[in-house]
């Protein structure tokens, strides 16, 4: 986790800056419930209000385990991307509909 400082909140320690942890995620819906609107969360939180929206979906479609973990998008090697193209065109492998 790339942490620059921390803020301390009911007893945590949730980073200011960078990734944010299922701790901090939980931090955000806890204050949602007792009534903070998102940009209020996204203040005392400092993070971006569009991230605190987007956790607040994740946690009404999936509950508690759309906090787990953070969506990040995949990456690839070069190597991997020609090896799938490579095994779709083969027909060994096909390509999502």
């Amino acid at each position: 986790m790339k942490v620059e400082s921390l803020i301390s909140w009911r007893g945590c320690s949730v980073p200011v800056r960078g990734e944010y942890g299922a701790e901090t995620r939980r931090a955000a819906v806890e204050l949602f419930e007792q009534g903070y609107g998102a940009w209020a969360i996204a203040g005392r939180l400092n993070v971006r209000r569009n991230t605190v929206v987007k956790w607040l979906g994740r946690y009404r479609r999936q509950g508690d385990e759309g906090l787990e973990r953070a969506t990040v998008p995949m990456k690839y090697s070069v190597q991997t991307k020609i090896a799938a193209v490579e095994a779709v065109l083969a027909g060994t492998v096909k390509h999502p509909q």
